[in-house]
């Protein structure tokens, strides 16, 4: 069965792109600043599954959620941003 998203070629393009990139983002940051994924949903007041879903690029997350992120993290919105 081929990925609905790329076709089977493994290449995003449009919003898929953009929500990969903001998702592995968070992840990096989240890594860098030693969370969990618990952790950091928890300070979002989000589900620890919704956060691992951003964090794959799954799924359309609202700019309040990146926000959200963004504020738990400690940096700038703009830093989440492609």
């Amino acid at each position: 069965m081929k990925c609905p998203r790329c076709d089977g070629t493994g290449e995003l393009h449009g919003d898929d792109a953009l929500f990969t990139s903001v998702g592995m983002t968070i992840a990096r940051l989240r890594g860098e600043k030693g969370l969990t994924q618990h952790e950091l949903a928890n300070q979002m007041r989000i589900g620890r599954s919704q956060l691992a879903n951003m964090e794959m690029g799954r799924g359309v997350n609202s700019l309040a959620t990146i926000a959200d992120a963004a504020k738990a993290l400690g940096v700038e919105l703009k830093e989440l941003m492609p």
